[in-house]
């Protein structure tokens, strides 16, 4: 990133996570900070946002062993607060998310894939984004070509404010605010004439 002269930060488990993270969101709600010039903010990646939140919450309480009942609650708590705290300023926010595909299933046609992610929070993530798209990368002789996938509206029980296209060639942020924005107008469109 730091070619593209895109501002960024790295955070790994030898800070304090939680903490930086909050600091990082309040520094976005006050437009301090380097956020001054901002329209977007991505998390790369979510789910190992979560191992370190994870990894964090046990050496607090002095668990080495695997997180028990209330560990997961608290991860729970803190990844809804810091997705929540982002979804709710003023940027747009972008969050990327793994997959993850059981063993037994690699070599059927139809994989189940889930979120490859730590704790409660993957059973209610898919609720807190607009939409959600597959991204892939595929080989075609000397180039890669990019495409990206809408989710279809039973997996994951994914919501979304707008219907988007089954599938993107080489998607850019820009073509996709701009269907956003377009399915949004047809809503309110649409509201108006009932």
């Amino acid at each position: 990133m730091h070619r593209s002269h895109i501002p960024y930060a790295t955070i790994d488990g030898t800070m304090q996570v939680y903490e930086t993270i909050m600091a990082i969101l309040d520094s976005a709600r006050k437009e301090k900070d380097g956020f001054e010039e901002i329209d977007t903010i991505v998390l790369d990646s979510v789910w190992k946002l979560s191992d370190l939140l994870l990894d964090e919450i046990l050496e607090e309480q002095g668990n080495t062993g695997k997180a028990q009942f209330e560990q997961w609650g608290e991860l729970l708590t803190r990844m809804s607060k810091i997705v929540d705290g982002f979804i709710a300023s003023k940027y747009h926010f972008i969050a990327t998310v793994g997959e993850a595909i059981r063993q037994d299933d690699m070599d059927k046609e139809e994989k189940v894939v889930s979120f490859n992610f730590s704790g409660s929070y993957r059973n209610r993530i898919a609720y807190s984004f607009d939409f959600n798209l597959y991204l892939e990368a595929k080989k075609r002789g000397q180039r890669t070509e990019y495409f990206a996938y809408s989710q279809e509206e039973n997996k994951h029980n994914a919501k979304s404010r707008v219907t988007m296209p089954r599938q993107l060639s080489d998607p850019s942020f820009k073509q996709l605010q701009d269907l956003v924005n377009q399915g949004l107008a047809e809503k309110e469109e649409g509201s108006k004439k009932i």
